[in-house]
């Protein structure tokens, strides 16, 4: 039987993981992975005679550090008219590139994901392979090594599979091995946070109003249109129709860096009169094209954190509401949208969101199961 045990020193063991044969041992202190194949009968006796050939080396000197030695032929890509230039760059030099050019639009605190995922290529044997040539079944063996190995939640694990899968498509490798891989990862479902009823709105903004009204107009659009605090932060003049009855939404800015949205697309949304009323009020009679429309109270950038500390925590315990941060505002447009029977398609529209997701994280406020009658 096939089974994942501890191999002693200078042996190589034959697994069966998920379905797949693979040989693991350890090479100068690291543990080492290979895959081989679909777990089968065939498989096996084609695995067991290479970790022979592997102890072998191990014990000659004459161990191939690449692995290429002992993977079989088939493992390799087929290509067909059109050639395809074969690139011979490593996963390490692939993914590093990579970071160089996301980091032109990323913050700090996001670049951060990519490094610690190019720090665990580094470690990794995998990392060492020619990118075009890895495998699907290596990448999974590299994506169970990142779950055993180094403990990640789904979650995480999902997010590095993704940044690698990303790194594919943007380097156009054929035969993108994170794909299934990263459809393979299931991730429990997590609470979403609870909405804000209108009510609670009210009692916030009434605060905002009263207390600190230089941020009353944020608050208020936050809670009327559900952009996210960074595309309110960006927003600037220029963005605003002359009559103030619509606004383009195509910019954000986050720690001071300007960005596009999230999703890298545009959108124009009507404001309510409410909304264009307070707007109105507060454009300077010089305001600049580019000055932004909502500022802190010395009239910079607004800071989030800064905000949440010595404003909204404030503002939410005089209104006697329960805690959350400011982001669930979007949340609790779209739930409260929902709730009054408005389009899924029409509140994707407004915030930004795909269609599909919005069906996927709202689906029980959309069309929420009715219990019915039995006696």
């Amino acid at each position: 039987m096939v089974g994942k045990k501890r191999n002693p020193c200078g042996s190589v063991a034959v697994e069966s993981v998920k379905g797949r044969i693979r040989l693991r041992f350890r090479y100068q202190g690291r543990q080492l992975y290979m895959a081989v194949g679909a777990d089968n009968a065939t498989i096996r006796s084609v695995a067991s005679l290479k970790a022979r050939q592997i102890e072998l080396d191990l014990l000659t000197g004459t161990f191939d550090p690449s692995l290429n030695k002992y993977r079989p032929l088939s493992a390799k890509p087929v290509y067909r008219d059109p050639p395809i230039q074969l690139i011979k760059e490593s996963v390490i030099e692939v993914f590093s590139a990579f970071i160089k050019w996301k980091a032109k639009e990323i913050d700090k605190r996001s670049l951060e994901k990519y490094n610690v995922t190019l720090q665990t290529l580094k470690v990794s044997i995998f990392g060492k392979f020619p990118a075009i040539d890895l495998t699907e079944d290596e990448a999974q063996y590299f994506s169970d090594h990142l779950k055993e190995e180094h403990k990640l939640s789904p979650r995480t694990l999902k997010e590095r599979i993704t940044l690698l899968r990303a790194c594919w498509d943007w380097k156009k490798l054929p035969n993108n091995p994170w794909i299934e891989v990263r459809r393979r990862i299931k991730v429990p479902p997590t609470q979403p946070p609870t909405p804000f009823t209108p009510h609670e709105i009210n009692f916030i903004l009434e605060v905002f109003e009263r207390d600190y009204s230089n941020y009353y107009p944020y608050v208020l659009f936050l809670f009327s249109t559900g952009v996210r605090t960074s595309e309110a932060i960006g927003l600037r003049w220029r963005h605003i129709s002359p009559n103030f009855t619509s606004i383009w939404i195509g910019e954000s800015l986050t720690k001071g860096v300007k960005k596009s949205t999230k999703n890298n697309k545009a959108r124009t949304i009507v404001v309510t009169p409410k909304v264009r009323d307070v707007l109105e009020a507060i454009r300077p009679p010089k305001a600049k094209p580019d000055g932004l429309v909502f500022t802190s109270i010395g009239g910079g950038v607004i800071d989030v954190d800064n905000f949440t500390k010595r404003y909204w925590v404030s503002a939410l315990e005089k209104a006697g509401v329960e805690y959350r941060r400011p982001y669930n505002t979007r949340h609790s447009f779209i739930s409260n949208c929902l709730e009054i029977g408005m389009n899924p398609v029409t509140i994707a529209s407004i915030t930004g969101h795909k269609v599909e997701t919005l069906f996927e994280y709202y689906a029980g406020l959309i069309s929420p199961p009715v219990i019915p009658v039995l006696f």
